[in-house]
């Protein structure tokens, strides 16, 4: 396993049918996340290698196979908290230079018009097209996978590159200190656009496993109904 995207590939490949995914309880095979991922590549193979593709959505299937298939594509993911505010969408926009950007309508709403010189994809076009190919995947090792910005807390937030390579050195320390399993269940309801939410999307392709993902830690009641129904092991990288 070299890049992000041979995680998923090697998944398919033990059991293409395995639930993946479970969101708004409906379940997504490893088949269905290739497929749709690849539909994704498909639809930005026409930018340069190694452009950055930004992304900007909610916890949800779409952030899951866009990211996958932005990787794919051999681009870089810029990946966009969507509660960011308007200021600091701005600066992030003029820092990543991004040739696209794939978002919901409401989402991408939130941009300066004066700053969109690129193009605007809305991910529910691009899933309708489903435009089904085999995609090579066009990553290497030492290419970024993505790009994230650090929260801004104490000074302006600065974004932080992270190659294929490193992410996945990091993704198997997890995995083996914490002991994670083809057989794990686990609930997501931390953001994937933040290092520790995309960290857990990696271990479970890393293993093979399921994950439950929630748009946020809010809902308490549906997090907890969710463990009991589907039988969780883990919450966040915690075993129980």
């Amino acid at each position: 396993m070299n890049t992000i995207p041979d995680l998923l590939q090697n998944s398919v490949h033990d059991n293409s049918k395995k639930t993946a995914v479970i969101s708004n309880e409906e379940e997504y095979s490893y088949k269905e996340i290739d497929d749709l991922s690849s539909s994704v590549s498909t639809n930005i193979l026409q930018y340069p290698r190694n452009s950055v593709v930004s992304l900007m959505l909610e916890n949800s299937l779409e952030f899951i196979v866009s990211y996958l298939g932005i990787l794919k594509a051999g681009k870089i993911a810029h990946i966009i908290p969507p509660n960011i505010s308007k200021e600091n969408l701005t600066e992030q926009i003029k820092s990543a230079n991004p040739t696209c950007l794939i978002s919901s309508k409401d989402y991408a709403s939130k941009l300066n018009s004066e700053l969109i010189n690129f193009d605007v994809l809305e991910v529910k076009e691009i899933l309708s097209k489903h435009m089904v190919k085999d995609i090579d995947n066009y990553s290497t090792p030492d290419d970024f996978a993505y790009l994230i910005y650090t929260s801004g807390t104490t000074s302006k937030p600065k974004g932080i590159g992270i190659t294929h390579k490193k992410s996945l050195f990091t993704t198997n320390n997890i995995v083996n200190i914490l002991g994670y399993k083809n057989s794990d269940i686990e609930v997501l309801p931390l953001s994937l656009s933040h290092s520790f939410g995309l960290g857990c999307l990696h271990t479970a392709l890393f293993v093979g496993s399921t994950i439950i993902l929630h748009k946020n830690a809010i809902d308490v009641e549906n997090i907890l109904n969710s463990i009991t129904r589907y039988h969780a092991t883990t919450l966040d990288r915690c075993k129980y």
